[in-house]
């Protein structure tokens, strides 16, 4: 069978989207303020992750000063981006393979979907792991 793999790409904007509903679905309350800065990089395994820059608001500075910088790591992006795709109504097999990867600026959820064995070639080329 052949494997089908997808890529569903986000803009930071909208990563942050996703992160604010996964934190508001989980009831963590967050800071309140202005998102200076956002970003994607690589951790040292080369697993992506996301850094929000905030600054908080007056009551909340003298609690965590100027700015808070928020990271989410692979495990909260992919968490937060497959909830994306279920509020945005898209669909994504339940079966697949779903790895996060950074591509540029944006944020990708890779799906490969078919043989298991290949799908699991798939994931791990993608994520660095041999």
């Amino acid at each position: 069978m052949p494997t089908e793999i997808r890529h569903i790409l986000f803009k930071p904007s909208e990563v942050i989207t996703a992160l604010l509903l996964l934190q508001r679905q989980r009831r963590i309350e967050l800071p309140t303020g202005t998102i200076e800065a956002a970003d994607a990089d690589d951790d040292a395994n080369g697993l992506p992750f996301f850094t929000i820059q905030l600054r908080p608001d007056d009551a909340a500075r003298a609690t965590h000063g100027a700015h808070i910088p928020l990271r989410f790591g692979s495990a909260d992006l992919q968490a937060a981006l497959l909830l994306q795709c279920r509020e945005r109504n898209l669909p994504l097999p339940m079966k697949g393979s779903k790895v996060i990867q950074r591509f540029g600026s944006k944020l990708g959820l890779v799906v490969a979907i078919g043989n298991a064995d290949t799908q699991d070639r798939i994931v791990q080329r993608i994520s660095g792991m041999n």
